[in-house]
């Protein structure tokens, strides 16, 4: 899984800072980041523009124009109500004021590997262990955000170039995108590629031979020979996790 981090501060070096110390943190715990910068809140919020953008924020506190308690509250209240907002500030008097937007955590600049990793092997355990995991998908007229777990499989749509179909348990879902970047997305989650081009949710597979599987709604798909002993051994070990939980 990677992690969208979104760092909003008006001084370049701190965003730097910050930037180097993440990708030390992400280097130190194989953990994947994908950065986004800016410089002013009025410059990220006329970006931010649907839910599940960003899984994580650093927001400076001392901006101009509009602070980062401001920033986090407008995001907070018209945008992302689930963003992860961690506070810097060179002073820490400001810290009572966070309270109210109940931040994951304040830290008082400079940072340092210590105060960042004590923070985020916390946090990014907790976003890990959600059990409502999502995903946001891009639609022809719209960004659609859905639940994985109502995922049963998601296969490309042959002909049609960068388009791929979302199988969901109630309904299914057209959207542009690479399926290789969505096996990307899910690798670390109960997702598994029996056949090129076809992505299956590990949860609905009903039961499976030597050249397909079935889902639990009747669905039959293809398993390619190269692929039956990793899938063999992948719903074993998932099926012996389903029971021990």
């Amino acid at each position: 899984m990677t992690f969208k981090v979104v760092i909003c501060d008006d001084d370049k070096e701190s965003i730097q800072s910050t930037v180097r110390l993440l990708e030390q943190y992400g280097m130190q715990n194989d953990i994947d980041f994908s950065i986004k910068q800016y410089t002013s809140a009025e410059s990220l919020l006329n970006n931010y523009l649907t839910p599940g953008m960003f899984h994580i924020a650093f927001f400076d506190v001392e901006m101009p124009n509009i602070n980062g308690l401001q920033l986090a509250k407008d995001i907070k209240h018209n945008t992302d109500k689930d963003l992860q907002i961690i506070f810097l500030s060179n002073y820490p008097k400001y810290m009572q004021d966070c309270f109210p937007i109940h931040p994951v955590n304040y830290l008082t600049k400079p940072l340092t590997i210590e105060s960042l990793s004590k923070v985020m092997t916390q946090l990014i355990q907790e976003l890990t262990d959600a059990t409502d995991k999502k995903l946001m998908i891009q639609c022809t007229d719209c960004t659609e955000i859905i639940s994985i777990d109502d995922i049963m499989y998601i296969n490309k749509i042959p002909g049609k170039k960068n388009t791929i179909t979302f199988y969901l348990k109630d309904r299914t879902i057209d959207s542009h995108g690479v399926i290789r970047d969505i096996e990307k997305e899910l690798k670390d989650i109960h997702f598994f590629s029996p056949y090129r081009g076809i992505l299956i949710n590990l949860n609905c597979v009903h039961y499976f031979n030597d050249n397909s599987v079935v889902l639990l709604d009747g669905t039959k798909l293809p398993v390619s020979r190269r692929k039956l002993p990793e899938f063999h051994k992948l719903i074993t070990r998932h099926a012996i996790s389903l029971n021990n939980n």
